[in-house]
């Protein structure tokens, strides 16, 4: 997989930095990584929707290259969603399409909430709505599970500097299955030059908000919902609630994945994505 290089440097008000990279011509698709991620882990989605959409690949705050103040109890998902916004701003390429996997779906789909006029589309895979899932005491139960068995024992890991056990606790727990010692070595430093990311997630007082039904249902862009077919209940059960607010939303299932698709399955969720742009006609 070929990293993409030569990322800019976009300085913060708070100090902050934000990396991107862009590829294409076209109308503008913003691909936000997930926690583990930065803007090099869209290699392999970048030359493809370049084709027909100017692409735009950033590093959110807290990951690489970025330097970054130090994370702060405060430190939400709003954040992000300013960022974003700051990013568009500096950009000047007006509305655009957004692809977020897990976290980076998060702040997709809160962005779209707040200035869904600056949103053409949204295609969200596996964004984590923990809490959404409690509606249900099975989802519930999973929640509280994940929650003492993987994010509290990862965070007290990442407390003692032990960034080596909290990463695997968080890759295993949120893949729910024995992945991290399995990686191949170039995933393995991706996820390791970007512990940062989670580490200050962890010391959020708000790692997994509680987002207003209502609003999300009244989004009125297109929305395509995506999961593996090998991720774990929890992600399957947040999915299944966004698709009872979103009814009109289209939902696919990447074959051959967990809940990192992008690069799981590149090839099946660049197709999809792609395609349902093209079709939707809203290039």
């Amino acid at each position: 997989m070929n990293r993409c290089e030569l990322p800019t440097r976009l300085p913060l008000a708070d100090g902050a930095e934000l990396h991107y990279t862009e590829q294409g011509r076209g109308s503008p698709l913003i691909l936000l990584h997930d926690g583990l991620g930065d803007c090099h882990s869209w290699a392999p989605q970048m030359q493809v929707f370049a084709a027909r959409f100017r692409v735009i690949a950033y590093s959110r705050r807290y990951s690489s290259p970025n330097r970054s103040p130090s994370a702060q109890s405060d430190y939400a998902p709003q954040s992000d969603v300013d960022d974003l916004a700051a990013l568009q701003a500096h950009l000047r390429c007006g509305p655009a399409h957004l692809v977020g996997t897990s976290r980076g779906a998060l702040i997709a789909l809160m962005f779209a909430m707040q200035h869904p006029d600056q949103v053409l589309s949204l295609t969200l895979n596996e964004p984590p709505l923990h809490r959404w899932a409690c509606r249900t005491a099975e989802g519930r139960a999973l929640f509280e599970a994940f929650m003492d068995d993987v994010w509290r024992p990862a965070t007290l890991a990442f407390e003692r500097n032990d960034d080596r056990t909290a990463l695997r606790l968080l890759v295993d727990g949120i893949w729910d299955e024995p992945l991290f010692d399995r990686l191949p070595p170039e995933r393995m430093h991706a996820m390791t030059r970007n512990a940062g990311s989670m580490k200050a997630l962890t010391r959020s007082t708000e790692p997994f908000p509680d987002l207003s039904r209502s609003e999300v249902a009244a989004l009125e862009m297109p929305v395509l919902l995506l999961n593996g077919d090998r991720t774990s209940d929890l992600f399957r059960r947040s999915i299944d609630e966004l698709v009872l607010e979103l009814p009109r939303a289209q939902r696919e299932v990447i074959a051959g994945a967990g809940h990192g698709a992008p690069s799981e399955n590149p090839v099946g969720f660049n197709r999809v994505v792609f395609w349902t742009l093209l079709r939707g006609g809203r290039t």
